[in-house]
This record gives C-alpha cells, sequence and structure tokens, in this order.
C-alpha cells in the first residue's frame, strides 16, 4: 500500500483495468447495504491537515447545530495540484455513465416540512469506496481514493474532537448538479426534522475548480440559522471542506449557471447505527423501522 504522507496505508493502490466496473459498482451500490466504517483507521498527518483539531472541535461548540469550514482543506493536505487532479477524476467518473439520478427508495431528499418531494434535487448520485475508486478504474482514481479516505479522516478529527463515535459510510456519494440548467437542491435537513436525536454529521468535499465564481456560477451552499432567521452562504470551491450536525442544520443549494457542473462529494455519519443507509427517509418512518426493514430485505 501507499500512505498520503508517509504515515500509514490508507488504501491500496494496486488495481486492475476493468472498463465496466463503475457500472457493476453502481448496481452493487444500489441494491445492498454496506456496514458502516469506523474512521480511526484513517488518521494520519494529512487527514490532520486536512480538517485541524481546532476546527473540528469548532463543530461542536455550537449549540443547536454547528457547522465548520475548511477553505483550500485538500490543497493542505495533498498540495495545490490535488484540486485539478480531483476534479479530473470526478469528470472521468461522470464520463462513464456512472452517475444518476436519485433511485426512488433514497426519496429524492426530505424537506423541512417532512414531506417527500421528488423535485427536491437536481443532481445525478453515485457511490464509491476507494478500493473502488483503485480497483474499478483504468487508469486508477487515486486523488479520489485519497480524498475519499481524507473525508472518513475527518470524521475521525470530528469523533476525537467532541468525544464521538460516529461511523461513516464506506463510500461517500458523488453528486453532479449539471451546467447550464439551473439544476438546485431545495431546502432540506438531511436528517427528517422529527428524527433529530443522537450524533450526526454531514462532510462534503467540492470537486469544482479552484477559482469558482460565485457571480456568474451560482452552486453556492446555503446555510441558514434558525435562531437569528438569517443565512449565509459557501463558495463551492474546489478543495472547501464542510462540516455540519446533520440534524440541526437546514440548507440548500442554489442553481447551478455557467458552462461547469458543479460536483461534490459527501460523507455522512452517526452513532447508534449497524447499516449503511442513505439518510433521507420517509416521514413517519425511524432509523430503527428502516433498519430493521432492510435487514429483513437482505435476509430474504
Amino acid at each position: 500500500g501507499a500512505a498520503l504522507d508517509g504515515g500509514a496505508p490508507l488504501v491500496e493502490l494496486a488495481c486492475s483495468p476493468l472498463p465496466d466496473a463503475l457500472r457493476t459498482a453502481a448496481r452493487r451500490h444500489a441494491s445492498r447495504v454496506l456496514e458502516l466504517k469506523d474512521p480511526a483507521r484513517y488518521a494520519c498527518a494529512a487527514a490532520q491537515r486536512f480538517l485541524p483539531s481546532r476546527v473540528a472541535a469548532e463543530l461542536w461548540a455550537a449549540d443547536g447545530g454547528g457547522v465548520v469550514v475548511a477553505k483550500n482543506a485538500l490543497q493542505a493536505a495533498l498540495g495545490a495540484a490535488a484540486v485539478d487532479r480531483l476534479q479530473a477524476d470526478f469528470e472521468f467518473v461522470a464520463a462513464s455513465g456512472f452517475l444518476a439520478p436519485p433511485a426512488a427508495s433514497w426519496n429524492g431528499g426530505v424537506g423541512v416540512g417532512g414531506g417527500v418531494d421528488s423535485g427536491l434535487r437536481g443532481d445525478m448520485v453515485g457511490f464509491l469506496n476507494e478500493r473502488e475508486c483503485l480497483e474499478a478504474a483504468s487508469p486508477p482514481l487515486e486523488t479520489l481514493a485519497a480524498a475519499v479516505a481524507l473525508m472518513k479522516g475527518a470524521v475521525h478529527a470530528l469523533n476525537a474532537a467532541g468525544g464521538r463515535s460516529m461511523r461513516c459510510n464506506s463510500a461517500p456519494q458523488l453528486a453532479q448538479f449539471a451546467p447550464n440548467t439551473g439544476a438546485a437542491y431545495a431546502r432540506h435537513r438531511d436528517v427528517p426534522g422529527d428524527d433529530i436525536s443522537g450524533d450526526a454529521v454531514t462532510v462534503l468535499l467540492y470537486a469544482n475548480a479552484a477559482d469558482w465564481q460565485a457571480e456568474t456560477q451560482g452552486g453556492q451552499l446555503r446555510v441558514f440559522d434558525d435562531a437569528s432567521g438569517g443565512s449565509f452562504e459557501v463558495v463551492p470551491r474546489g478543495g472547501t471542506l464542510v462540516a455540519f450536525r446533520s440534524p440541526q442544520v437546514v440548507h440548500e443549494v442554489l442553481p447551478t449557471r455557467g458552462s461547469a457542473p458543479r460536483c461534490a462529494l459527501t460523507l455522512w455519519a452517526r452513532e447508534g447505527s449497524a447499516a449503511d443507509i442513505h439518510w433521507h427517509i420517509a416521514p413517519g418512518e425511524t432509523w430503527r423501522s428502516l433498519e430493521q426493514r432492510e435487514q429483513r430485505r437482505m435476509a430474504a
């Protein structure tokens, strides 16, 4: 294996050329429930540069819903060239036909009012873990694999900073909003409004150009502050990391404009789960009932 920074290896860099494997991986991720992963094995110096401990601690300091933004996080961990390499890897995945509209089982999103609306989101998505990035693509998607590993390292940093024991998805979501379409994601929470108990965190990493311009390209992440009634926006510049507490933080993605697609990786983590389940569940369904249903389905 190879290490990002000379420390413990995060990913195995052996791969085999499998030209159709990305489509195979897409079908597999759509039809199975994966085990959640303990992020502790992803701790390393690069992950510490990606999300420093002092920044991670800010997430838990805010009552009612913390948000942290680390600009140039990927550059700090892997160097300035990593942004362009990540963009190229993402474009390869999109061009392969791997991304697809969110499956009906993901419900398209859960609005702040609790209702499911398939029109909430206008992106194309897929799920890949670091091993699949290296073994299911030729040439291997090494920067994308490293970014996935770093995001898991960020969850470990958040655990350490807050005394938590969250586990994270083995395969982050890759999401792309098409250019020149006004594609957006309406105001929502990543956890339904009636299920806000327990700790859960969303970690985002943007795979766009480092000089993304909000004025001409749009696509900002708008975060709402329920306490003050205000909001603030994060420009999705390549290499920017955002982490927020999933149950509390209401957010939306503004329409994408211009000639470039808007690309992001999303990793979810939470405590008390035995299954890798996408956050957006139907109104009236609890995490426990969803897990029981998935377990019955897998046993059938």
